[in-house]
């Protein structure tokens, strides 16, 4: 009997109850037709389904940012240790270099050697243009890295005894020349002006 009281107690259904429920189950927002209707457009309901889709889609990407991450720390980590593998190649390969120039008598070899570092030049030079000589003195600041007994570039100095490592000297050479017409070093050259040679 309770269930015939409240069926008895909903209103009659109309014409345009069928339509509004015939509107929803299509898509539409349940207005009435008419501009308004026609402004809103059709709604798609969410369904489970829907939802299911949009989680697995986040998921998705989830996903892919993180191995995005992975990638990326696995090739920063790969380009620092090439960059180390590089390195000691490098080093390896300027080692076998110095082993190689190290074999040539200390005249021949064109670079500083190892064992001694300058650290300051102090470069004198007094030109005599009467008789085209000139006089120089230079003074080398030298650090030295190995025991030895040479200081090279291929002027060859040969010393008594091997200089101390951790130590810094003092080199100083003092020499004359003649000013040379030969372009190589320092050289003479002349110009005219005014119909005298200067």
């Amino acid at each position: 009997m309770a269930l015939e009281e409240k069926r008895e107690k909903r209103p009659p259904v109309t014409p345009m109850m069928i339509e509004e429920e015939a509107a929803l189950r299509n898509g539409s927002r349940g207005l009435p037709p008419g501009p308004w209707a026609e402004a809103a457009g059709p709604r798609p309901r969410t369904t489970e389904r829907h939802i299911a889709v949009h989680k697995r889609l986040v998921l998705g990407f989830a996903v892919s940012i993180l191995a995005l991450l992975a990638v990326t720390m696995i090739a920063v980590l790969l380009s620092v240790r090439f960059e180390e593998c590089g390195a000691a190649a490098d080093e390896e390969e300027e080692e076998e270099e110095w082993q190689r120039r190290r074999e040539l008598p200390l005249w021949a070899r064109p670079r500083l050697p190892r064992h001694l570092r300058p650290l300051h030049y102090n470069l004198m030079l007094s030109a005599f243009m009467e008789n085209f000589t000139f006089s120089g003195e230079v003074n080398v600041q030298l650090e030295v890295r190995n025991a030895s007994r040479y200081i090279t570039q291929v002027f060859v100095v040969v010393l008594n005894r091997s200089l101390e490592v951790q130590r810094s000297y003092n080199l100083k050479i003092i020499y004359n020349a003649l000013i040379e017409n030969e372009l190589l070093g320092f050289f003479r050259s002349s110009y005219v002006l005014h119909g005298e040679r200067r």
